[in-house]
C-alpha cells in the first residue's frame, strides 16, 4: 500500500510538471494609425491633420511604456523607385516632425522604410500613406505539439506572419496575439476633464462636394478637441462598418435612439456629433447635431447652407458649426449679440458713405457750374472743397462698413 500511494504521488507530480506552461517573449505589431500625405508633397492632407492631432493627445500618454514604428512605403516601379523612396523617407522624417512639435516624445519612436510588397506600379499610391505601428513585446506560452510515443519527435513548426508591408516575422504556432491595448478616448478625456465625442458623417456624399466628410469629418474633431470641455475623433468609418454589419444602415443616414445608444457603448462616448448633407438646387443643407448617447437626446443643433466649392469653403462651415455645437449658451449668445451689432454697424457706415459719396458728386455738378461762371469763383472754390471732403469720408466709412462685412 505504501508502495501504491509512492507511485501515485510521483505520478501526479509528473503530471504537474508536464503540464507547467513555458513562456517566451514575442512582438507584436498592430497599425494605430494611418495618414496621407498630398501628392508629390510631404505636406498632409487636411483630414490627416486633423486626425493626427487626436494621435498625438494618445501618443503622449505613457510615453515610456509604449514603442511605436513610424512606416513608410515605396513603389515598385523601377523608373521612379528613387524618387519613391526619397519621398518616403521625406514624409516619415514630416510624421516624426509633426508629432514632435505636437509635444509627443519621440524617444521611442523608430522609422521604417518599407520595400514594395506586390503593388503594381500603375496607379501605386502607396507611397504617400505613413502608418503609426504600435509595437508591444509581451510574455505568452508556448504549448509544444502532440508527439506521438511510436515515432521520434520532431522540433515544433513555425508559421509564418506575413505584413501587409511584404514583411515577415515569425511566432510560435500556438500563439494567438491578443488585440493592442489601446487606450480608450473616454480614459484620455477623463485625465483632460473632458468629455469624449464620436464624429459621424451620416448618408451618403454629395457626389458635387467629393472630399466633404473627410475634410469636415477632420476639421470637426479638431475644433471640438481644441475646446475645454469636449474631445472628439472622426469615428465614420467604424460607425458604418458596425451599422453594415447589423444590417441597419440606410441611405438616408439615419440613425435610430437605439442604434445610438448601442454606438455609445461600442465606441465609449458620451455623445454622437451626427452630420448630414443634403443638396438644396446648388447649394447645400447641412444638419448637425450634438446627441447624448444614454439619453439619445439633441443637445444641440446647427443648420447652415454652403456651396462647398472647394475644401476651403468646406473647413470654414465645418468650424462654424463646430464652435456653435460647443459653445457654453452665454458665449454662444454674446458672439451672437456681436455678430448682430456688427452686422447692423456694417450698413449703417455703408447708407452714411453711400450719402456722403452722393454729396461730392452733387458738388461736383456745382463746380462745373460755377466754373462756367467767371463772377462766381468764390462759389466754385468752395464746392470743390465740400467734394473733395465728401469723396474723402465718405470712401472712408464705405471702406470701413465692406470691411466690418468681410471680418465679422
Amino acid at each position: 500500500m505504501k508502495r501504491l500511494t509512492q507511485f501515485f504521488l510521483m505520478l501526479s507530480t509528473a503530471t504537474a510538471l508536464a503540464h507547467e506552461p513555458v513562456y517566451t517573449t514575442a512582438e507584436f505589431r498592430s497599425e494605430f494609425a494611418a495618414v496621407n500625405f498630398e501628392p508629390n508633397s510631404t505636406k498632409l492632407t487636411p483630414q490627416s491633420s486633423a486626425a493626427l492631432d487626436s494621435v498625438a493627445v494618445i501618443l503622449k500618454r505613457n510615453p515610456e511604456q509604449h514603442r511605436y514604428e513610424v512606416h513608410g512605403h515605396t513603389c515598385p516601379d523601377a523608373e521612379t523607385a528613387d524618387a519613391s523612396a526619397r519621398s518616403s523617407v521625406q514624409r516619415v522624417e514630416a510624421m516624426v516632425k509633426y508629432l514632435r512639435s505636437n509635444g509627443v516624445p519621440t524617444a521611442n519612436i523608430t522609422t521604417v522604410i518599407n520595400p514594395p510588397a506586390g503593388i503594381t506600379a500603375a496607379g501605386c499610391t502607396r507611397d504617400r500613406r505613413v502608418e503609426i505601428m504600435l509595437v508591444e513585446t509581451r510574455q505568452v506560452e508556448v504549448k509544444p505539439e502532440p508527439v506521438a510515443v511510436t515515432e521520434p519527435s520532431s522540433p515544433a513548426r513555425t508559421v509564418e506572419d506575413v505584413m501587409e508591408d511584404g514583411r515577415k516575422r515569425t511566432a510560435p504556432e500556438s500563439i494567438t496575439p491578443p488585440p493592442a491595448s489601446e487606450p480608450k478616448l473616454t480614459e484620455i478625456a477623463a485625465e483632460q476633464g473632458k468629455q469624449a465625442v464620436a464624429i459621424y458623417m451620416a448618408g451618403d456624399e454629395p457626389k458635387g462636394a467629393q472630399g466633404v466628410h473627410k475634410i469636415m469629418g477632420g476639421e470637426l474633431a479638431r475644433v471640438i478637441s481644441g475646446s475645454e470641455s469636449y474631445l472628439a475623433v472622426d469615428r465614420t468609418e467604424i460607425i458604418l462598418e458596425q451599422l453594415a454589419k447589423e444590417h441597419t444602415y440606410q441611405r438616408s443616414g439615419a440613425v435610430d435612439d437605439d442604434q445610438i445608444k448601442a454606438l455609445g457603448q461600442q465606441l465609449g462616448v458620451q455623445y454622437l456629433c451626427i452630420s448630414d448633407i443634403n443638396p438644396v438646387g446648388k447649394r447645400y443643407y447641412l444638419d448637425t447635431r450634438l446627441v447624448d448617447v444614454v439619453s439619445a437626446e439633441i443637445m444641440r443643433s446647427v443648420t447652415e447652407t454652403s456651396a462647398l466649392k472647394d475644401a476651403e469653403d468646406m473647413s470654414r462651415i465645418a468650424r462654424s458649426i463646430a464652435l456653435e455645437l460647443i459653445e457654453p449658451e452665454a458665449t454662444r449668445n454674446a458672439r451672437l449679440l456681436r455678430k448682430k451689432i456688427f452686422r447692423y454697424t456694417a450698413i449703417g457706415l455703408d447708407i452714411l458713405g453711400a450719402g456722403m459719396l452722393a454729396y461730392g458728386y452733387y458738388e461736383e455738378t456745382n463746380v462745373a457750374k460755377y466754373v462756367d461762371e467767371s463772377a462766381k469763383e468764390p462759389e466754385a472754390e468752395s464746392a470743390a472743397k465740400r467734394r473733395n471732403a465728401a469723396y474723402i469720408v465718405g470712401g472712408a466709412i464705405l471702406t470701413s462698413g465692406i470691411t466690418i462685412h468681410i471680418f465679422f
